[in-house]
């Protein structure tokens, strides 16, 4: 069977929209609240006669997909493939769909706005912009990747643009603020695993992966920036919006173990772990204890690091970023440290890599994530050939 690799990336986060900026931001030590602008500013890679007819949420898509695609010259676009994920897609269009139906009647509201509340109208707006003509869908509060991987894998399609994309609602915002899972802290944007965690913080992001097989990859003369090499999915009421007391370890434990028995990867060789950590009180505690459950002794030894005390919970976007960091700290050789983590709870009796990066010899990761939906997904990247 075909071998599965990332070639590009791209991203829009609240920490910058570059790979090089993205990778600096990550490895803060603490990204102050205040410090960042929400909604972000966007990439002005789109043209304006092309733009006017999105709204935001498809800007961000087309806008994630062509950083993405800017690095690979010479694709037949008609072979590519989209696979894109959300947690609440174009919200806000819809909010403003409501709006005009409260205010002028169904008869009154505007046929544009309408096409934009459909959740895979930012799909169907990149791939009548670049051309895409291959397997297409768009998922919600699941696991792009492995859909991705597994499209590959069964000789659908050899190259697959994979996005995850969320963007920042005011009214998304104040409902998150409402529940106790939310942190009320102005000083940093959360810190996962920290003694103080308070909770975790909605933000926004998109993040692009350019997947293919190892034919296409030669067929061009591609460089892999990773391989992916197994993943596990599971849908759990415990996990349901992300951090509450009843948040379960043993289900992400068999997420964990099954996504190494895919990969074919011993335990041993896992040479550090990216957390779907955001600060959450129970969710961080019971990420961990899964973590001791499949790795024994190892867990405590094995490096672990989050990224979302720097760039928040993007909830349909947050796995996708979180493999980025994973890649480019393969590129690197560099474990990223846990921005907004200043005192690891020691409970927890994890390596959190929290007040430097930490230089090594990188080969095998395991990338975590987990959605508002229950979802809880892990992949196992390594090295690219």
């Amino acid at each position: 069977m075909e071998r599965v690799f990332i070639s590009s990336m791209g991203v829009i986060t609240c920490v910058g929209a570059s790979l090089e900026e993205f990778w600096a931001g990550i490895n803060t030590k603490k990204v102050d609240y205040n410090s960042i602008e929400l909604p972000i500013i966007l990439p002005q890679n789109i043209n304006p006669k092309v733009s006017r007819r999105m709204d935001r949420f498809s800007r961000m898509s087309l806008s994630v997909s062509k950083l993405v695609l800017e690095k690979l010259p010479l694709l037949n676009a008609d072979q590519i493939g989209t696979v894109f994920n959300t947690g609440f897609g174009p919200l806000q269009s819809n909010i403003n769909f409501r709006d005009q139906i409260e205010t002028y009647g169904v008869d009154g509201v505007s046929p544009t706005l309408f096409t934009n509340t459909v959740f895979n109208a930012g799909l169907g707006h990149t791939c009548l912009h670049l051309g895409l003509k291959g397997p297409s869908t768009m998922l919600m509060g699941s696991n792009a990747v492995a859909y991705s991987y597994e499209l590959i894998k069964s000789n659908k399609s050899d190259q697959i643009l994979c996005c995850g994309v969320e963007e920042y609602i005011e009214e998304l915002d104040h409902s998150f603020q409402l529940i106790s899972s939310t942190t009320k802290n102005l000083d940093s944007i959360c810190k996962p695993l920290d003694a103080n965690r308070d909770g975790t913080r909605v933000t926004e992001g998109a993040g692009g992966l350019f997947i293919e097989s190892e034919s296409s990859l030669r067929s061009r003369s591609g460089k892999a920036l990773c391989e992916i090499l197994g993943y596990s999915n599971a849908i759990t009421d415990e996990f349901r919006a992300m951090d509450g007391p009843n948040s379960d370890s043993n289900v992400f434990a068999q997420v964990m173990e099954m996504a190494l028995e895919n990969a074919g990867v011993r335990k041993d060789y896992i040479d550090g772990i990216f957390m779907a950590s955001g600060g959450g009180v129970y969710a961080d505690r019971a990420e961990a204890k899964a973590i001791h459950q499949v790795f024994g002794e190892l867990g405590s030894e094995i490096p672990v690091t989050a990224i979302k005390g720097a760039i928040g919970e993007s909830i349909g976007a947050s796995l996708i970023l979180n493999v980025v960091g994973g890649v480019l700290c393969l590129e690197n050789q560099t474990l990223p440290l846990t921005s907004g983590c200043e005192i690891p709870e020691e409970n927890l009796h994890l390596n959190v890599i929290y007040d430097h990066a930490k230089a090594g010899r990188y080969k095998y990761l395991l990338i975590n994530g987990y959605d508002i939906s229950g979802c809880l997904f892990s992949i196992v990247i390594g090295e690219g050939d």
